[in-house]
């Protein structure tokens, strides 16, 4: 199956919303105020995130990229320049922070489409939109043990393992991997 994954842009905001109203959160309602906008806060504000995150698409300041089916958006992947992310920058994780990378932090698929390549077509576009546009690395972060879809928010290791990025770090519960554009 192939799918039709689009950079996000203001024009794309409605299918935005549709997905993370309607679709991303159906099996995880407590997560369904967060609109993907969480690594651009600098803490836990009191923010109406629905509105905070069109501000952010309008301005070009929230990243990533919409997959769809047939017109209807399946899944979403939030990747942008490392440096623009105050919570990465905070740097929980222990990254080594280089210059000229991007991180992904965030996956979302429709939960009845999980399992069928559209995490994978997300990241091989994130990939291949980066290199061409002068980025040098792609960092992401993902958990030593998910128990459940919702733990593997960062995507799982074994989809960055096929996709050719290595573990650069570790802590207590998270692999810091790296891949070169």
């Amino acid at each position: 199956m192939s799918y039709d994954v689009k950079r996000l842009s203001p024009d794309l905001i409605p299918d935005y919303l549709k997905f993370f109203d309607d679709i991303a959160f159906c099996d995880n309602p407590a997560w369904s105020k967060c609109y993907c906008c969480h690594f651009y806060l600098s803490d836990d504000n009191d923010v109406n995130t629905r509105d905070y995150c069109q501000e952010l698409i309008k301005e070009g300041k929230l990243n990533g990229f919409l997959a769809f089916e047939n017109d209807r958006p399946v899944g979403w992947c939030n990747c942008d320049e490392i440096n623009n992310y105050p919570r990465i920058i905070q740097n929980p994780y222990g990254l080594d922070i280089l210059d000229n990378t991007v991180a992904l932090v965030c996956f979302l698929v429709d939960p009845k489409r999980r399992r069928q390549g559209i995490a994978s077509a997300l990241i091989v576009y994130a990939i291949a939109f980066y290199k061409n546009t002068g980025y040098e690395w792609m960092d992401v972060v993902t958990m030593k043990q998910a128990s459940s879809d919702q733990d593997n928010y960062h995507g799982p290791r074994s989809l960055y393992d096929r996709l050719d990025f290595a573990v650069v770090g570790e802590n207590d519960h998270f692999y810091i991997m790296r891949r070169r554009l």
